[in-house]
């Protein structure tokens, strides 16, 4: 069963309210031979941001990797694993981004390039 496209507008209403960026990541290379990571802002997303009870949300949903962020927002956010987001000026590496009929939910770890 799908579920309506009002129902789906309704929830992004009520629930979607923090704001996600959603970053590119590039690695170069410097005359010295050493890796500079960058990123640049690709976009941004309205979501739900958890931090509690992720080891629960973990064993539930059949995680292996731990995860510091769960994230619910619309099913056509365009996130995908390993891609890198910002909340609260922290960024995570996405280990999941698995769709549900009503929402997206998408996992990650912070990010330890920084």
């Amino acid at each position: 069963m799908l579920f309506p496209a009002n129902a789906k507008a309704r929830i992004a209403k009520t629930f979607y309210d923090k704001t996600v960026k959603v970053y590119a990541k590039t690695e170069t290379v410097d005359r010295e031979g050493g890796i500079v990571n960058g990123t640049t802002v690709k976009g941004t997303f309205k979501g739900n941001v958890r931090f509690n009870s992720l080891g629960e949300l973990q064993s539930e949903l059949g995680l292996t990797r731990n995860i510091d962020i769960a994230i619910s927002c619309p099913t056509d956010t365009k996130v995908e694993v390993d891609d890198l987001l910002e909340y609260k000026g922290i960024k995570y590496v996405v280990t999941d981004a698995l769709p549900r009929d009503s929402h997206k939910f998408i996992m990650g770890e912070k990010w330890r390039a920084e």
